[in-house]
């Protein structure tokens, strides 16, 4: 039976089986051990003739199925559709897909998870630095109050986290 088996997967084709037995039990029990789009208990080609059953092969014996709901998945494409609302013009995803914002969302993430003060606050001591590197005092008046308006956010967001004990 292992011999028979394997001879049958052996083989580079894989369209069907039909395996042949009194005891329909070990008969299916050798049919899941084949490499075959299909097997059939005590019969030859009959599971051809039910168009619920998907028929096909596998290995050179082709691809695609016909019958049941595989036939019909075969002329079909999948496709995915979600519909929403467009997000809104100040929603932290939307404004940091655009362009030119990867400084920022790196800076809010340290800003958020900085294991402590001075990881968080590492945004705003580069963002001022950049400021000051440029010559419009304008600019670095606007990145030093950006500046203090993170920190005091780190601050802020600092007291609220649970502190560790030693222990």
């Amino acid at each position: 039976e292992a011999e028979a088996i394997r001879l049958a997967n052996d083989s580079p084709y894989g369209l069907s089986a039909s395996v042949w037995s009194r005891d329909v039990a070990h008969a299916e029990a050798v049919a899941r051990q084949l490499h075959t789009g299909s097997a059939i208990i005590n019969d030859t080609i009959a599971h051809f003739g039910v168009p619920q059953l998907p028929f096909g092969g596998l290995k050179a014996s082709g691809f695609g199925r016909v019958h049941g709901r595989d036939g019909l998945r075969q002329f079909t494409q999948p496709h995915a559709y979600a519909t929403g609302n467009p997000p809104q013009p100040l929603d932290v995803a939307t404004v940091l897909r655009k362009p030119g914002h990867y400084r920022l969302g790196a800076a809010l993430l340290r800003l958020a998870f900085g294991v402590n003060s001075r990881q968080r606050l590492e945004p705003v001591v580069e963002a001022a630095r950049r400021q000051v590197n440029q010559a419009s005092f304008g600019r670095v008046a606007v990145g030093v109050g950006a500046a203090g308006l993170l920190a005091a956010a780190a601050f802020a967001f600092g007291l609220r986290r649970p502190r560790r004990r030693a222990g």
